[in-house]
């Protein structure tokens, strides 16, 4: 129960998927995990949407969409060496205003729950977790919102080859009201060639949002091929590209703040049986900048083959009363 001079409330959540759940945007409807059973492969069901919700005494409170962390060696050992995508040590949090429903949670001893939901489930599995924020002052005024609706509008639709040599699906889910515009599209396409001794899959995604608190986009686009040789080992080839594009209103300091960052890689990695992957290479760059009315920061790192060959950035503060800031050149 919160306190009578409670004037805001904000709930920041964590989320990771791990597991089954570790690369959910590559997950497929359940009705096309068995597509390539001819050829002793299955994919991961619960298809490929997900969706951050949190609810105040059952009822559905806020909703946001995931951004697709890759932790280190995932998808392709020779994306991550030595650089790591964005965000990897660092997850992001999710911001939900709460402030609206004060008066509830005045009155009642009420519970505050975190789900994440598929289309319509998810696998194992997802770590969430979340921390309220509050603040004391003598605001006695609060906007209420209209209800939430509980899910997403989601819909998707697929394609079979004859043989069962191929298939793609394609994913589209929308939430618009007086609170969020959201869009989110995701297409896949998985292919088996050359006498079935090479595996091809892309993987295609874009999330638009526009919240209470903050909006902005991710995109996601992974293009990779594995080759079985005549020894058994597997070669892979892969190509990465992200983007993160986030707006978010710091509600500690009351100040907007620009969140910015680009990740491009290619990497191969050869895998043994039995014995797990032998050898990696790749060719990274991370691009990262973070930007808000008392500071500009922005950095460059370019790796090759486990080495840095690159790395530029600037750090620009701006302290008030001066003009022009201080500005730091990173080494």
């Amino acid at each position: 129960m919160l306190p009578a001079n409670a004037s805001r409330a904000i709930l920041e959540v964590y989320a990771s998927g791990n597991g089954q759940e570790e690369f959910w945007y590559s997950n497929v409807p359940d009705e096309y995990i068995h597509t390539f059973k001819d050829y002793g492969m299955q994919f991961l069901g619960g298809g490929s949407f997900r969706e951050i919700i949190v609810y105040v005494n059952g009822h559905v409170a806020g909703a946001a969409w995931p951004f697709e962390v890759v932790f280190t060696g995932g998808i392709c050992p020779g994306y991550w060496r030595p650089l790591v995508g964005h965000r990897t040590f660092d997850l992001p949090t999710y911001t939900f205003d709460l402030t609206p429903l004060i008066p509830l949670l005045q009155k009642n001893v009420s519970n505050i729950a975190i789900g994440v939901q598929g289309q319509p489930h998810t696998l194992q599995n997802w770590y969430v977790s979340g921390q309220l924020h509050i603040w004391y002052g003598n605001e006695t005024h609060f906007d209420i919102h209209p209800p939430i609706p509980s899910t997403a509008d989601i819909s998707w639709t697929g394609n079979v080859s004859h043989l069962n040599e191929s298939f793609s699906v394609s994913t589209h889910a929308c939430r618009r009201d007086q609170m969020y515009e959201m869009e989110y599209q995701n297409s896949q396409s998985y292919g088996l060639i050359s006498n079935d001794s090479a595996f091809r899959q892309k993987t295609w995604q874009k999330t638009k949002f526009g919240t209470p608190l903050t909006y902005g986009h991710y995109e996601f686009e992974n293009l990779s091929e594995e080759v079985s040789d005549e020894a058994g080992r597997i070669h892979v080839n892969g190509s990465l590209k992200q983007i993160f594009r986030r707006h978010i209103w710091n509600y500690f300091d009351e100040l907007p703040t620009e969140e910015e960052a680009e990740v491009t890689t290619q990497g191969t990695f050869v895998f043994v049986p039995g014995v797990g992957v032998s050898e990696y290479n790749g060719t990274t760059s991370v691009t990262v900048s973070f930007v808000s009315p008392t500071r500009s920061y922005r950095r460059t790192v370019k790796a090759l083959n486990h080495k840095i060959i690159s790395d530029v950035g600037r750090d620009v503060s701006i302290e008030p009363g001066l003009r022009g800031g201080i500005r730091k050149q990173i080494p």
